[in-house]
């Protein structure tokens, strides 16, 4: 049985230890690069030292650039009097202005457990994971296996002229990605590797490109498919004309 990775994860919109900057004018304001979500997530550390919480508050002040707004600040409750202190703060951002994902809520990047081991999946979850990397790489793009792929985004970003046209091509790079998948996979059966079932993809049922409502430049893409111990699964991505979209995090 193999194992890999777990590269799609939720993002947390944690800012850890970001370098902040101290206000010359009280020298008790600090201002954070990002817009802080809560203050019970704010922790200060000032010239490497980490500051208890009874010496520092977590407030709100209307926004410079708007006005209409409110945003949280630090203050620290005694004046900071040393020469240029390296402030470091850590502390939990919006999403809407979270540097990690963009805003998409998803992080695609290894994730570490409470043991400080990497997330890794295995089974359906890594089946799905390795679906999505057939799909959304752009083909030629990865030196080590440069087959692995589709050409979805240059569909995407080309000029387009008949959707049920520009439906069946998408829906042809997915099918021929995954073909490719299956015999990647049956070759690795064929060296007498153990593995398990769940991560092994037994059968396409279904490449569903339906256009959203409420954008018609989106696309839904749903694949149906199963593995081969028996279980149904489904990959969904969002395919907007110019580029990718954000999908669900599993």
């Amino acid at each position: 049985m193999s194992i890999d990775f777990k590269i799609q994860n939720t993002c947390d919109h944690q800012i850890n230890w970001e370098t902040a900057s101290l206000s010359v004018a009280d020298y008790k304001s600090i201002t954070t690069t990002c817009f802080i979500a809560s203050g019970s997530s704010v922790s200060v550390r000032i010239n490497g030292t980490r500051l208890d919480d009874s010496q520092f508050q977590v407030r709100t002040r209307k926004n410079s650039l708007d006005p209409t707004e409110t945003e949280k600040y630090i203050w620290l409750v005694k004046k900071e009097r040393s020469y240029e202190p390296l402030i470091e703060v850590r502390y939990q951002t919006l999403r809407t202005s979270c540097p990690k994902c963009l805003g998409g809520a998803v992080l695609d990047d290894i994730k570490y457990d409470t043991n400080g081991d990497v997330v890794t999946v295995e089974k359906e979850f890594q089946l799905l994971q390795t679906v999505e990397k057939y799909i959304v790489t752009k083909i030629d793009s990865n030196i080590f296996h440069g087959w692995m792929g589709t050409d979805i985004h240059g569909l995407l970003g080309a000029k387009i002229n008949d959707i049920d046209t520009l439906r069946l091509e998408l829906s042809n790079q997915i099918t021929s990605a995954i073909d490719k998948l299956k015999d990647i996979q049956s070759q690795l059966i064929n060296t007498g590797r153990l593995v398990n079932d769940g991560e092994i993809f037994n059968e396409l049922l279904g490449v569903d490109l339906n256009r959203k409502d409420e954008d018609p430049t989106i696309l839904e893409a749903v694949v149906t498919f199963t593995s081969r111990a028996g279980n149904v699964l489904q990959f969904e991505q969002l395919l907007e004309f110019g580029q990718l979209r954000e999908r669900v995090a599993y």
